[in-house]
């Protein structure tokens, strides 16, 4: 077996835990950045070998996945949190990126498109809430829509349909999203957001097929892009932002468990999907978007054999 690598101020052992040594005392492990304020209390470090240490095993262990499950996929919590969770989670996605990248991609893409009458479907749509984002924004431009979140936990469900006594274009369907109830091309679109991660590869590659398979004109999934300077914020902001222990918890590892733009590209590929495009999105989000074919996309408002308007949407899209 080879040696452990050495890091400025300390070594990694074969577990992958940072090891700071200090003079004349044993090895100190540094599993996250959450020990890192405890470490630099101790007077015994110089500071800048430790966060030298801290950061090269932070950028080791953020190139793979961790699969480690959530709270949230153990059920190793209480009714009264997950339902504090909903309130919360509906304040990190009208502030945090989720409607503003929403906005961005599908229904800057509706509009450009000139569609009037669209269906789309939210799998794993929590509380609904971006539901309800396509709501209003239909109603705006006098749009006709339907919309339907497809949840597991009956609560969320629940949720959904509390929604549909205000949005009657809303409906909730209580189902598996591995094995989605509905024909093929039953929705102009499928979305998701922040569930992605919650699955294995292997079970994502299934999720996208899912959505691509009822969908007629393409998908949308928003996730978190795993990247250190994600993690140690929310690590730190995060302690005082949230007072749920399952957003506490759970957003943390969320990162730890979510992608990088090339994964989620390959991810896409792997399901068969085409036309793929991912992007960037503030704060820390990814956006995965694809498309049946450009011509199934274009028969709204010009012909389908204008050249020149599938380049022009080729570039909106780039």
């Amino acid at each position: 077996m080879s040696e452990p690598p050495a890091v400025a101020g300390g070594r990694i052992d074969a577990e992958g835990r940072l090891l700071i040594t200090r003079e004349g005392r044993s090895d100190w492990s540094i599993r996250s950045i959450s020990n890192l304020q405890c470490a630099i209390s101790d007077h015994k470090f110089a500071v800048r070998p430790l966060l030298q240490a801290v950061v090269t095993v932070m950028l080791e262990s953020f190139q793979q996945r961790s699969s480690e499950l959530e709270n949230i996929d153990k059920g190793t919590y209480t009714p009264d949190e997950y339902e504090g969770s909903l309130v919360e989670l509906r304040r990190v996605n009208r502030f945090l990126g989720d409607a503003r990248a929403l906005r961005r991609s599908l229904l800057k893409e509706i509009d450009w498109t000139g569609l009037d009458n669209f269906s789309v479907l939210d799998v794993c749509a929590g509380s609904g809430f971006l539901l309800k984002v396509i709501a209003n924004w239909a109603r705006t431009t006098a749009r006709k829509v339907k919309l339907a979140g497809v949840e597991l936990n009956s609560r969320s469900a629940e949720s959904i349909n509390e929604l549909a006594r205000m949005y009657p274009e809303v409906s909730a369907i209580e189902a598996d999203a591995l094995h989605l109830p509905f024909p093929d091309n039953s929705f102009d679109y499928t979305i998701s957001s922040l569930a992605l991660h919650h699955f294995d590869n292997q079970r994502a590659v299934v999720l996208l097929r899912q959505m691509n398979r009822v969908a007629r004109r393409g998908i949308v999934v928003i996730d978190l892009h795993r990247h250190p300077l994600a993690y140690f914020l929310y690590t730190t902001a995060g302690k005082v932002i949230f007072h749920n222990r399952l957003l506490r918890e759970d957003g943390a590892l969320s990162i730890r468990r979510s992608f990088r733009p090339e994964e989620l590209r390959r991810l896409a590929i792997a399901a068969g999907l085409a036309d793929i495009a991912v992007e960037r999105r503030f704060p820390f989000r990814l956006v995965l978007r694809a498309h049946k074919k450009y011509q199934d996309q274009l028969t709204i408002g010009w012909s389908t054999h204008d050249e020149r308007k599938i380049d022009e949407y080729k570039r909106m899209r780039a």
